[in-house]
């Protein structure tokens, strides 16, 4: 009888034992699932962080042609502007060249 109530004894214990040890696999389960996730999201964080870092990348660059583009239309402006006043500055001269001969013609 002692015997029989050492062996229920036993197997209640390790039927606890067994419980507490499903508990403890269904915790480590539910932490994996969260920290999963977690990575999940960590990754997908960098991902967003890398494209946001490669279109940034991709603006600056974009940024410096549109300066060197406009440094070379600037340099062009100014290159026809300083033709133009020559132009002007000969058609001037020549203006005041033939108004004198005219002025000397009358005299």
């Amino acid at each position: 009888r002692a015997a029989g109530r050492g062996a229920a004894q036993a197997e209640k214990e390790r039927d606890e034992l067994a419980k507490e040890l499903g508990a403890y696999r269904t915790e480590a389960a539910a932490r994996a699932e969260v920290q999963s996730a977690l990575e999940t999201q960590r990754d997908a964080a960098a991902a967003r962080a890398s494209s946001a870092e490669g279109r940034a990348v991709r603006a600056d660059e974009a940024l410096g042609r549109q300066s060197q583009e406009f440094e070379a239309h600037e340099s062009s402006l100014a290159a026809r502007e300083a033709e133009a006043e020559r132009k002007l500055a000969d058609v001037e001269a020549a203006a005041a060249s033939r108004v004198a001969a005219a002025e000397r013609a009358a005299a």
